[in-house]
């Protein structure tokens, strides 16, 4: 990638899930609606490690997100000035990736056509003008005067002084100027709250996990007291494939998870679980007879969480449609006492 300091056009990182861009073809699409004012980049999942081993994790973008990265000097060194797109957030308005592909395309060819009608001036070759001015102006005023040229050490004097000023003046603009650019990159970016919903609401300013293991692990810690994950998932998570899910849908799945905890300790949830997480985002269904009664379904209804045998009439379904390494599935159940959501498997679907 090239370096801050080099680059003078946005760069578009689309990274690959499964293998695939968003509807597998976002960034061809983009590349051709942005020929010459951006730079776009597919990133593989090996790419996508790099990046963030390099960068640090703030600056990740990967399980299929896409980033866009501004040349503004201003914004350079916070993550927080380059928007980040999940594919969980893509796809939480939309089970079509087209859908979701085409509207992001739009929201991005939108800034970057904006920000690519604003040219900062530039005052300091104005400052060296002026300078040139100045000394054919005290040039032509010796020789109407027809007093003795300067001596080499007042000139060298004043070259010395003028330099200085014109140093402290460079350093002023080019603190101004990193101002400018990131408030007029702001005020660029900003939309009427009607329209708000189509694009920035889809944007991630904060760390997402980068794998399975890193979500249960957040969802732990954010969760105490409300939700109760088995320590025993984490022989079941180490058998998915470290981005199965994404890893920033299963997060989202055991947060909500922690939202129904929250409602149960209020009182009575007035209608079934899996209807209100299905409100809420969450696709989730109770166990089939036939699946309770059968080898596979007992398995994974019937499971400790921290030693206490627990009874998982629910499974919400984060993945589906892919390989066995990647389909996930969280089992849980609800308690009348806290905490009220148990969890006791976090793994691979098997029929």
């Amino acid at each position: 990638m090239v370096h801050w300091e080099q680059r003078r056009l946005p760069v578009i990182v689309v990274s690959e899930y499964d293998g695939h861009t968003l509807a597998n073809d976002m960034h061809e699409l983009v590349a051709s609606d942005l020929c010459g004012l951006a730079h776009v980049v597919r990133l593989k999942s090996d790419g996508a490690w790099e990046l963030t081993n390099r960068w640090g994790a703030e600056w990740s973008c990967y399980n299929g997100a896409i980033r866009l990265l501004w040349p503004m000097r201003g914004g350079r060194g916070d993550p927080r000035a380059h928007p980040l797109w999940t594919m969980d957030r893509l796809m939480s308005q939309t089970d079509d990736e087209a859908v979701a592909r085409d509207r992001l395309r739009h929201a991005i060819v939108r800034r970057i056509l904006d920000a690519s009608t604003y040219v900062p001036n530039d005052p300091a070759f104005a400052d060296f003008v002026k300078l040139h001015e100045r000394q054919l102006a005290d040039e032509a005023r010796a020789a109407a005067s027809g007093s003795p040229e300067r001596s080499k050490e007042e000139y060298e004097d004043q070259i010395a002084s003028q330099r200085a000023e014109i140093d402290r003046k460079d350093a002023e603009i080019r603190t101004l100027k990193e101002n400018i650019d990131s408030l007029s990159m702001a005020l660029r970016n900003m939309r009427p709250a009607r329209e708000v919903g189509s694009d920035e609401q889809l944007v991630t300013y904060v760390t997402e996990p980068q794998s399975v293991a890193e979500a249960v692990a957040t969802a732990r810690c954010e969760l105490a007291g409300r939700v109760e994950i088995a320590v025993e998932t984490d022989a079941d998570v180490a058998n998915l494939n470290s981005e199965a899910g994404p890893p920033e849908k299963i997060l989202r799945y055991l947060r909500t998870l922690g939202e129904l905890a929250e409602q149960l300790a209020e009182g009575p949830l007035g209608q079934s679980v899996p209807i209100w997480l299905r409100k809420r985002g969450v696709d989730c269904s109770g166990e089939s007879e036939t699946s309770k009664n059968s080898g596979a379904g007992k398995r994974f209804r019937n499971r400790k969480v921290n030693g206490r045998e627990v009874d998982c009439e629910f499974h919400a379904k984060p993945s589906e449609v892919t390989s066995p390494d990647r389909c996930a599935r969280i089992y849980f159940a609800t308690s009348p006492t806290k905490p009220h959501v148990l969890v006791g498997y976090i793994g691979r679907h098997v029929d």
